[in-house]
């Protein structure tokens, strides 16, 4: 099944991120096909939340450009982006987090969170709810708003093994319900893997693309995936990409 109104995806151009003396990002080439689900692989501090805080719009590159290609909506492409933190406010209940901005659809929200495992919890506080729970909320909250591009910052992190594995085989299913553009951010090559048709390797600062690894295995994408010769051999690629060491400054 696909979007009524089609897939967006976005072409990034040379693009540049400076912080006074700090660049974060140089000369950064990147094609997110509509469509796609696309992880993001890189040192720690490296800019990859400064390359997603971009492409939803918070900031603005110092250089290059960003167009939005495919099915893209008269009024420009939606993005929403959850980030590392959860950013919930504490003086909203569960179900008026996830609804926030939506105009009261609150059946959907809390049809949302009862796929999240937070059924029952809708007047709970934030602060009632563990780390773990929390970022079920904003994770329910970013797809809450149907944006044309989802934008997801570490979102299993705070989760233990057995529920994070359990939260991917879900974000595999939502995605593959109507394909709209992903782009995941991750320190976990196995579940860049996993989750995504294409991982996407930044050098260390300032940063660039420095390898792309196809995924390619047929989905839905079992557990056992991790031992198939194709996927230990796209491992391996993706761990001597990131043990590369940093390019040169310019001169």
């Amino acid at each position: 099944m696909t979007t009524a109104r089609g897939l967006v995806g976005l072409e990034l151009a040379s693009i540049g991120r400076r912080y006074g003396d700090n660049q974060v990002l140089r000369d950064l080439d990147l094609t997110i096909d509509p469509g796609d689900f696309v992880a993001i692989l890189g040192p720690s501090g490296v800019g990859k939340s400064t390359l997603l805080r971009i492409l939803a719009g918070l900031e603005e590159p110092s250089s290059g450009t960003m167009t939005p290609i495919g099915d893209v909506p008269a009024g420009g492409p939606t993005a929403r982006m959850m980030f590392q933190e959860d950013r919930l406010l504490p003086w909203k209940s569960v179900l008026d987090n996830v609804a926030l901005g939506t105009k009261g659809q609150r059946d959907k929200a809390a049809e949302l969170l009862a796929q999240v495992g937070l059924a029952g919890r809708e007047k709970a506080w934030p602060a009632e709810l563990s780390g773990g729970q929390r970022q079920r909320v904003a994770l329910a909250r970013a797809l809450m708003h149907r944006p044309d591009v989802l934008l997801l910052d570490e979102p299993f992190g705070a989760l233990d093994a057995i529920t994070r594995r359990s939260f991917q085989q879900w974000l595999e299913g939502v995605w593959m319900e109507d394909r709209r553009t992903v782009v995941f951010v991750t320190h976990d090559v196995e579940e860049a893997l996993l989750l995504s048709d294409r991982v996407v390797v930044l050098s260390p600062r300032p940063a660039r693309v420095v390898a792309e690894v196809p995924s390619t295995a047929p989905r839905p994408r079992a557990p056992e995936l991790v031992t198939d010769p194709a996927f230990v051999t796209a491992k391996a690629e993706l761990l001597r990409a990131l043990d590369r060491p940093p390019a040169a400054p310019p001169r």
